[in-house]
């Protein structure tokens, strides 16, 4: 499925940080009764239309992107001003 962060590429740091924001908004969400199978459930790729069996995980997915890019934005529009 295209959609606007289609085509950009992030470093294995922001993929991990980007994993631990979608992990921690779903634990969140489920007030700390996440359970492991719960999510991997959530998240299989379906061979049908490659997407997750929750189609909601995919767009959570993509939030943790997001928030992982504005935030190495804001990183590197304060270093470059020498914000702190």
């Amino acid at each position: 499925m295209k959609t606007e962060l289609s085509g950009i590429t992030i470093s294995p740091e922001q993929g991990f940080a980007a994993m631990f924001t979608f992990l921690d908004e779903y634990y969140r969400r489920t007030n700390g009764k996440a359970v492991l199978a719960d999510v991997l459930g959530d998240i299989q790729v379906l061979q049908s239309d490659g997407m997750p069996a929750d189609p909601a995980a995919w767009e959570d997915w993509l939030a943790a992107i997001r928030v992982v890019l504005s935030d190495h934005k804001d990183s590197a529009s304060k270093a470059k001003t020498g914000v702190k």
